[in-house]
């Protein structure tokens, strides 16, 4: 196995078209290609999009995308987490990627375009690796060349994608779990560079859905259309070859004629793999990637000063990044748990009130009550491009918090959360705990401590079914 970050590329792939390019890394890339630290990093990632997407299948979001997935009745063959039945790898896919961004607790990508890695991905390795009767080996290889895929993408396009109102989880997803699909279809390269075509005719998602359930059902559908385009594409469906590059392809209509650079695109598959630099960017709390630096920020402060909700004027929140603007993450008065996630507002009351910011702080009745509503109309939020010198500035997220009190005094903290910082991996410790806060909400304590061994040892389970059945339900509450 290799110790370095680095896969070493065959010359004939710098010479091949970037769609084309793409598909021969993902054909050409097998397990032994992959360095430890890297299957280090991404068995990390899979478990805690599992655990997420675990916690997830008790929103009313679950409920609704499982009760619509078993009313088809199709063969039995991959699992709906937290639905206790098996359906078609298309419909569990989409249940399943849809249920893991519910909460909006699972990873983010460190990079300057905003969007969450895993959640397209793991959902297509689960249900098309029960399909495939593939190991544990398989479905982290594939798991780790669809974030490869997507995140070398992102890195390609300019934030203007997102600033368009595309939802990149949605589009970029798309192609990532194409991407893994085929690797674990056996796609050969020109089937593969046919399924990115068929993929990406299939990619959408538009941010004004931000805060509603059909958020979290662009990661399912992602993973359903990334499935769908391999198991097309291996039949002989028909697509255009080279569907990234071309004129009216994906990156000239998602992205912008300019607004994208494929120079450096091929080349830089594995070299060095995203898990291994900058690596995904796994969540503390369970709310859009947006409010963390202001959250921290109010954090640091409250570590540093006593301060008691009833002596509160007022609190001012300057936030700058990549995507923030407009209602991005400024809403006054949400009305609802997801809306929530997508409130500075709600996050800094609750913390202030309740004195953290976890799963509680964003149920139906935390978001709806009185006590949080008075505490939110204190809270005003502006975004600011000159929080840093020009020279300081890149694409991070900062946040300046000021605490006005009713007797005069000023409290303030700076955050900065740089790309850097917000990639480093969590140890194996704080990951157990967060990963059994989340499976604890549905699983029996012995059964998050099976699939938490299971987890620890990825690439040596048998079969992707062991994994799918510790995770099955269905799920109620213990």
């Amino acid at each position: 196995m290799l110790n370095k970050s680095e896969f070493k590329e065959p010359e004939t792939r710098r010479e091949l078209g970037t769609t084309r390019g793409l598909a021969q890394f993902v054909v050409d890339t097998g397990f032994k290609n992959i360095p430890s630290e890297v299957i280090e990093a991404a068995k990390k990632a899979f478990m805690d999009c599992l655990g997420v997407a675990i916690a997830g299948t008790l929103e009313p979001g679950g409920d609704i995308i499982r009760s619509l997935v078993q009313e088809v009745e199709a063969k039995p063959v991959a699992g709906v987490l937290g639905g206790g039945f098996r359906t078609a790898p298309l419909l569990a896919a989409l249940a399943n990627g849809t249920q893991a961004h519910l909460l909006d607790y699972d990873d983010s990508g460190a990079l300057p375009l905003p969007f969450h890695p895993s959640v397209p991905i793991l959902p297509v390795a689960l249900a098309s690796g029960e399909a495939q009767n593939a190991s544990g080996k398989d479905i982290l290889l594939a798991y780790i060349l669809g974030v490869e895929a997507e995140t070398k993408l992102a890195a390609a396009i300019k934030v203007s994608h997102f600033d368009h109102g595309w939802h990149p989880t949605a589009t970029l997803g798309t192609l990532g779990a194409t991407a893994a699909s085929a690797k674990l279809l056996k796609l050969e390269a020109e089937q593969t560079e046919i399924a990115l075509g068929i993929a990406s005719s299939l990619a959408g998602g538009l941010r004004q859905n931000f805060g509603t359930m059909t958020k979290p059902l662009h990661a399912g559908n992602a993973a359903q259309n990334g499935l769908m385009a391999t198991m097309l594409a291996r039949k002989g469906f028909s697509a255009a070859p080279g569907i990234l590059e071309a004129p009216v392809g994906f990156l000239n209509v998602f992205a912008g004629r300019g607004e994208y650079s494929t120079e450096k695109l091929v080349t830089s598959l594995g070299k060095p793999f995203h898990f291994a630099h900058p690596g995904v960017a796994m969540k503390q709390y369970p709310s859009c990637r947006g409010t963390h630096a202001s959250i921290e920020a109010l954090n640091e402060l409250l570590k540093d000063h006593t301060v008691l909700p009833e002596e509160i004027d007022k609190i001012e929140c300057a936030l700058s990044g990549p995507g923030l603007s407009d209602n991005s993450v400024s809403r006054p008065q949400p009305k609802s748990s997801l809306d929530g996630k997508f409130s500075v507002e709600h996050c800094l009351s609750v913390l202030l009130l309740d004195g953290e910011v976890g799963l509680k702080q964003f149920s139906p009745e935390r978001v709806l009550d009185p006590r949080v509503e008075a505490m939110r109309k204190r809270v005003k939020v502006h975004f600011a491009n000159d929080l840093l010198g020009e020279t300081e500035r890149g694409h991070d997220l900062e946040a300046q918090v000021i605490i006005k009190l009713k007797d005069g005094r000023q409290l303030s903290h700076f955050k900065r959360l740089s790309k850097t910082e917000m990639g480093v991996p969590w140890s194996w410790e704080d990951l157990i705990k967060k990963f059994t806060q989340c499976a604890n909400l549905a699983l029996p304590r012995e059964g998050v401590e099976e699939l938490i061994e299971c987890l620890l040892h990825l690439e040596n389970v048998e079969n992707t079914s062991h994994i799918v059945d510790l995770a099955l339900g269905p799920f109620g509450g213990v």
